[in-house]
Order: C-alpha cells, then sequence, then structure tokens
C-alpha cells in the first residue's frame, strides 16, 4: 500500500514525507506529526506566479434567449465555437451560461418551432436573443409526423 501511495506522489510531483505514509499503532498522546514541508502543486497565475495570457483566460458568456412575445424560452439550446462543443440550456427564465477561450466565439442559439440565431461577440456582454417563429411551423410538423406514422405502419 505505501508503495501505491509513494508512486502516485512522485507522479503527482509531491514530496511527502515517509512519516505520513507509515502506518502505526502509537496512541494518540504519543503520535509525532512530521515536520517535513508538503510540496503542492498550484495552479498557473496562482501564489504570484504570472498571470496567463488574454487567449488562454476563459470568458464566462451569459445572456437571455427570448421568443417573439418578449417571453422567456426554457430549453433553448445555446451552444459555442466553430464545432458548437459546448452546450448550454436555458433554465426557466431563458438564461443561459457558458465558458470559452475564444477571443471573438461564435454563439448559436436554437429552438424547435424558431429560427436559429448565430452571433459573434467581441466582448463578455449579456447579450439577450429574440427568436422569431418559423412560419408555417405547426403545419410542417403535422405534415412530417403524419408522414413518420404512414412510413412506420407501412413496414
Amino acid at each position: 500500500m505505501k508503495s501505491i501511495v509513494r508512486s502516485f506522489a512522485v507522479l503527482f510531483g509531491l514530496s511527502l514525507p515517509l512519516g505520513a505514509l507509515a502506518q502505526t499503532n502509537q496512541s494518540a498522546s504519543t503520535r509525532q506529526l512530521p515536520t517535513e514541508s508538503l510540496a503542492v502543486l498550484m495552479p498557473a497565475g496562482a501564489g504570484g506566479a504570472p498571470a496567463a495570457s488574454a487567449a488562454e483566460r476563459s470568458r464566462l458568456y451569459a445572456g437571455t434567449v427570448l421568443n417573439e412575445k418578449g417571453q422567456p424560452l426554457a430549453g433553448a439550446l445555446v451552444s459555442i465555437g466553430p464545432d458548437k462543443d459546448q452546450v448550454a440550456v436555458t433554465n426557466a427564465e431563458g438564461t443561459y451560461m457558458l465558458r470559452s477561450k475564444a477571443a471573438v466565439p461564435m454563439l448559436h442559439v436554437s429552438y424547435a418551432g424558431y429560427e436559429d440565431v448565430e452571433l459573434s461577440l467581441a466582448s463578455p456582454q449579456p447579450v439577450t436573443f429574440n427568436l422569431a417563429p418559423v412560419p408555417d411551423y405547426k403545419r410542417q410538423l403535422k405534415k412530417q409526423t403524419k408522414a413518420a406514422v404512414k412510413a412506420y405502419y407501412k413496414k
């Protein structure tokens, strides 16, 4: 067990006192605390280290998604990045929050029955998206549903 803990500590660059790894049956009153120090890896930018460049820092992008009447759209998908690899879902108030390291990220908002919207953001200021409904969406959906049901029962 000691060798596993030591190899884990060496793997992560930790310097542990050997007394901390030993298992003893000493009583609490006779036990001595180790006097050696413990080296801990700190994240970049912490503890006086130079701050990361602007391109490496992630920014928080937040905002609201509303429908054509100004009401919040809960469940809208907001994605960021060229591959849309980060996705957030709006809450009951229509708000979202996403982090990105890109200097000028592209936000993509979609919701069933509404036109998709894309916007390039230069600053992390809150953005409100007003989505417009797709014309004749209910009719299109009904037509697609009928075709799917017909194809299903035809098998």
